[in-house]
């Protein structure tokens, strides 16, 4: 009965997409927008969260945010979005398109033309994408995930009860070395996942992650002595400076700041169950990663909010696009 309920809403979806200019997504629209909750209306625009916003600007916006730069008709990602609507029918949901992506990041970060530009000027897709998703959260908050991502649980089961009023934004761990061995395309002891993230508007882990990004674009268009639409990175490269690897060096510094003192690895390894460090709600392997064949995935499965495809439409992704 769920996988016809699923069929049936991925029918619904790929109707919307073709059938209704509000669904309809093509690469040249600004961003598009379904609201699948009763009221039917469009989600407007919100102005961009100033510098001085305090850091927890209420709990994480019930809106779902994708990003897909490729072909938009595989079967496998009605598929994959229509879990969204499933499991989050009082959710709102915008997907950004390539043409979709330059608009929302010119109308929300118009004071600061530094970051504009630097979008606009990144040719490498996962370069964008990667860089996106921080500045998306970042101005307009909610629930950022991979289209290769499906919906196991509603984002109303993502923090537990008893922080509800505390927890503003949420990350999850992708790898977690413990006892192990290294595994090959993880960086560090603990890597956290960037295929799924969320916070509040504002909140100042999002914006470490877009300046720290920003800088490191620099440096490594400046040890290729090129500019940063000529950057050609390696799939190292896109790990460590855009990637899940930069990502989790970004989310420890976050999470050192709170408690004043510096969170280690050991801090977060071995992690049963979902954790607050400050305003940062951490998930343990299960939250995010509960299909992974590795550390120690599996053991509480009634954690796991998301499964993760591992389509791996990044690799290789270092090609940089054609110029229009």
């Amino acid at each position: 009965r769920k996988l016809l309920t699923i069929f049936a809403v991925a029918f619904l979806v790929v109707f919307a997409f073709f059938s209704t200019p509000q669904g309809h997504i093509e690469d040249h629209s600004y961003f598009a927008v379904w609201n699948v909750g009763s009221s039917g209306s469009n989600v407007e625009t919100q102005p961009h969260l100033p510098a001085s916003a305090p850091s927890t600007v209420g709990l994480v916006p019930k809106h779902i945010w994708q990003i897909f730069f490729y072909d938009q008709t595989q079967p496998w990602v009605f598929e994959k979005v229509a879990t969204w609507h499933l499991h989050n029918p009082e959710c709102s949901y915008t997907r950004l398109t390539r043409s979709g992506s330059e608009a929302f990041v010119k109308e929300h970060f118009v004071g600061h033309p530094e970051l504009v530009d630097l979008y606009m000027s990144l040719r490498v897709p996962m370069l964008r994408g990667d860089l996106l998703r921080y500045m998306i959260l970042a101005a307009r908050g909610g629930v950022y995930a991979d289209m290769d991502v499906s919906a196991v649980q509603g984002l109303r089961k993502w923090v537990p009860k008893h922080l509800r009023n505390r927890a503003a934004a949420v990350v999850g761990i992708e790898f977690d070395k413990g006892d192990g061995p290294m595994i090959s395309g993880f960086v560090h002891e603990v890597q956290f996942a960037s295929w799924t993230l969320a916070s509040a508007p504002g909140h100042p882990l999002l914006k470490l992650a877009v300046n720290t990004i920003k800088d490191r674009l620099f440096a490594l268009a400046e040890k290729q002595n090129c500019t940063l639409s000529e950057l050609e990175p390696s799939d190292e490269d896109i790990l460590e400076t855009t990637g899940p690897a930069s990502w989790t060096t970004i989310v420890m510094e976050a999470l050192s700041g709170p408690a004043e003192r510096t969170v280690s690895f050991a801090d977060i390894s071995g992690l049963q169950e979902p954790t607050l460090f400050g305003d940062i709600l951490v998930l343990p392997i299960d939250g995010f990663a509960g299909n992974v064949p590795h550390s120690g995935a599996g053991t509480h499965p009634e954690y796991q909010l998301v499964e993760h495809g591992f389509a791996g439409t990044w690799r290789g992704s270092g090609d940089r696009e054609q110029s229009d």
